[in-house]
């Protein structure tokens, strides 16, 4: 039976990266990184809530679209088929990019910090 230190210690586990690339070295910066990971779950809820959309509206709709066809099929079909699974690769896509542009900006911000003090 294990003790359970995995569980306590999970979260430290996930934070190992961002440790080792420098966006959370030191205590100083708590309020930057409070900052980033504020912005983080703010992208997160944001594109949450896309994807609620995505997912529910349109099949609530999808009996009153269904007269539509589209190459001899349903409407419903195709969005659920392609519009649906393509819509969520974006949202993944713009989910990196845009993390990938917050990650350089919190990196900019340290190297200015680190050349101040250096001087």
């Amino acid at each position: 039976m294990q003790s359970g230190w995995h569980l306590r210690c999970r979260p430290l586990l996930l934070l190992m990266p961002l440790m080792r690339s420098g966006i959370m070295a030191t205590q100083t910066d708590s309020g930057r990184t409070q900052q980033y990971w504020r912005k983080n779950q703010r992208l997160i809820a944001i594109l949450l809530g896309i994807w609620i959309l995505v997912t529910f509206v349109p099949s609530y709709f999808a009996s009153d679209l269904s007269e539509v066809l589209v190459f001899g099929w349903p409407f419903p079909f195709w969005a659920a088929a392609f519009g649906a699974p393509t819509a969520f690769l974006c949202l993944i896509g713009v989910y990196a990019w845009r993390m990938d542009r917050l990650d350089q900006q919190v990196r900019a911000e340290r190297e200015a910090d680190a050349k101040r003090e250096s001087r």
